[in-house]
């Protein structure tokens, strides 16, 4: 474990913080971690520039049954509802389970999906 000293400038990333609030009017994000150890959430003002923001997930994750993603090779891949998961498959008949979905994530485009399901209007 490093030994960090009063008055020491530090870099700190936060993996997987949930956003609770964001208010785009002052420019504030609320999150919370498990990694605070005094709250459950912190703000933190976006309008100052030590503070970036970057999305752990590409922002419509999850893929939904309907999705048509893309990956960076240009092979696209049908999402489709496979009992409780999330599976993919090819016109070539190609199938991928939903943990490799997520692990290539970034990789993949969301080329289409259908109107909103479920209330839900990410994406």
């Amino acid at each position: 474990m490093a030994d960090y000293k009063i008055g020491e400038v530090v870099d700190i990333t936060i993996k997987g913080a949930r956003v609770v609030l964001w208010a785009p009017q002052t420019c504030e994000l609320t999150v919370e971690s498990r990694a605070d150890a005094n709250s459950d959430q912190t703000t933190y003002d976006l309008a100052s520039d030590q503070i970036t923001v970057e999305r752990a997930d590409p922002e419509w994750w999850p893929p939904r049954p309907g999705d048509l993603l893309r990956e960076g090779d240009g092979l696209v891949w049908f999402a489709f509802a496979d009992g409780s998961n999330v599976s993919y498959r090819t016109a070539y008949s190609e199938r991928m389970e939903h943990q490799e979905a997520w692990e290539k994530r970034h990789e993949l485009t969301l080329v289409h999906r259908e109107d909103s399901q479920d209330g839900d209007d990410r994406g």
